[in-house]
């Protein structure tokens, strides 16, 4: 008994071809297994070449098969197994590292044949991706709401013809958005120092921009800010905003790059006052023991408020 396996997964068009058979002669087929044509216990006819087939059957075993003429019994021949046919294998697709909030790189499934279908799960919905899917994986915003990274796994599955074909994984990793504490504002005279500005955040890097350069502060610069004397060449308080974004390594896993993860900037403003020089004017009480004398102080600045010493 020669097995022919069905051509599509789930199909019936396979079929068992019993030979050794009388051409002409009409026998009684016997099998266990799912019914074809003829089905168990049917008679059928010996082509010329000696042979009957069982047809329209789909996978499986088909065990304890034999013929019988007249009286006469054949042999039996066990186990004929019928198998799907084997799925297509796929191409495995890259892994992916990206930072939050940026997008990711659309996902383009081959290598199972033309027709074929991908069917995909993933195991993370926190990556911002869905939990399953069919086809390819367009572009989509990375997210990440942790401060650790995150990763995915994405197992897809090749389907042709109805048959399915051995899995591939593949990895999104989602790197997190590094934050940076929104320094203190910073009041000070002109002349005097300002106070060291610290930044604290999760960023392996702390980029800096100061909208004034007046104060006595250059215009950008990396990491903390060194004290420094302040300045005000005017006679009214000057302002600065001090923009600070926090940065980690991207993907490139090196610091510095357009690969970079950038997190949200955090401003603070430093107001210098100006240097305050004063001039002070008497004029004298009019009587002995009179207490209508006077003493101006001049050189400030109109609205300001001072404590006078």
């Amino acid at each position: 008994a020669a097995p022919s396996d069905p051509t599509t997964c789930g199909g019936t068009d396979g079929s068992i071809t019993i030979s050794g058979l009388v051409n002409g002669q009409t026998y009684t087929v016997n099998y266990t297994g799912t019914a074809g044509t003829p089905a168990n216990g049917a008679t059928a006819m010996a082509n010329a070449s000696g042979e009957i087939d069982i047809t329209g059957l789909d996978a499986g075993n088909y065990t304890n098969i034999s013929v019988s003429r007249l009286s006469c019994s054949s042999n039996t021949v066990a186990t004929v197994t019928l198998n799907d046919p084997s799925g297509s294998s796929m191409d495995d697709p890259a892994d992916e590292t990206v930072c939050a909030g940026d997008m990711t790189t659309a996902v383009a499934f081959t290598g199972a044949g033309v027709g074929a279908t991908y069917n995909w799960t993933n195991n993370n919905t926190a990556i911002g991706l869905a939990a399953n899917g069919t086809g390819n994986i367009a572009a989509f915003t990375a997210t990440n709401a942790t401060a650790a990274t995150i990763s995915a796994t994405i197992t897809v599955t090749p389907v042709l013809s109805g048959c399915s074909g051995p899995a591939q994984t593949f990895t999104i990793m989602v790197l997190p958005t590094p934050t940076v504490t929104d320094p203190a504002n910073q009041m000070v005279c002109a002349g005097d120092m300002t106070t060291l500005v610290t930044f604290a955040g999760t960023g392996t890097q702390y980029n800096w921009t100061n909208n004034n350069t007046a104060i006595g502060l250059s215009a950008s610069g990396t990491g903390n800010i060194a004290v420094f004397t302040a300045t005000n060449a005017t006679a009214s308080p000057i302002n600065a905003s001090i923009a600070v974004t926090p940065r980690t390594a991207g993907p490139d896993a090196i610091l510095g790059t357009a690969d970079d993860c950038i997190g949200t900037s955090e401003t603070f403003t430093i107001t210098v006052n100006p240097a305050t020089t004063i001039t002070a004017a008497p004029s004298d009480p009019t009587t002995c023991g009179g207490t209508d004398g006077s003493i101006t102080i001049s050189g400030l600045v109109n609205g300001q408020t001072y404590t006078v010493n």
